[in-house]
């Protein structure tokens, strides 16, 4: 289904369930973050956007619609912290050699030289690559060098070194999307008469 025909699909099924619970006169949906009421032009205008849980980054799916604001302003911060985080486990999965495919970048400490890596495993098989466009061209160079004169002298075997992603988040942040992802999650299954106060709810 199109994002277009499923965000009207949301729209429809909130509007008729909000009608349900409050008095209101036109067909109206209400972002259940922030209580706004919003009307049907508002899908096409862009202030109704699609809300995935957990974020679509690491595998959410469209549950909801919510408001532009809540959706790209308020919840960058704390969406990007559950990326970010969602990064980092993967990392220490591909590195302890749980997970068989990853792609990510890294700092890589060897022969007293730190450098921007690109680290990757493919079916299980792991490569280090040097970012060259955002590493000092000396340092590249000695690495190489480095690299070089373990090989010619066999010595690369038990060379040691570091490696360290560079993914990092905000404890704080990634559990308040934790958070986010469940409410929205409980809006999508149990609708309005959950994420609404009970004042605004008619009673039958």
């Amino acid at each position: 289904m199109k994002n277009s025909d499923l965000k009207r699909n949301f729209f429809k099924k909130g509007a008729a369930a909000l009608r349900n619970l409050i008095e209101i006169d036109q067909e109206c949906y209400c972002c259940p973050i922030c209580k706004r009421l919003y009307l049907y032009d508002d899908l096409d205008s862009g202030e109704l956007t699609l809300e995935h849980a957990p974020p679509e980054q690491v595998g959410g799916k469209p549950l909801a619609l919510t408001c532009k604001e809540c959706n790209s302003t308020a919840g960058y911060s704390v969406d990007f912290a559950v990326v970010q985080r969602q990064r980092l486990i993967d990392f220490t999965d591909a590195v302890m050699g749980q997970k068989q495919n990853f792609k990510g970048r890294a700092n890589f400490l060897i022969g007293g030289e730190t450098l921007n890596i690109n680290f990757e495993k493919e079916e299980g098989r792991p490569s280090i690559k040097p970012a060259r466009k955002i590493n000092d061209p000396n340092k590249l160079k000695a690495y190489e060098d480095y690299m070089n004169h373990l090989h010619k002298a066999g010595e690369s075997d038990g060379m040691k070194f570091t490696i360290t992603p560079t993914a990092k988040y905000h404890v704080k942040y990634s559990k308040i999307g934790d958070l986010k992802t469940a409410f929205i999650i409980c809006f999508a299954f149990f609708g309005y008469r959950f994420a609404l106060p009970h004042n605004c709810i008619k009673k039958v």
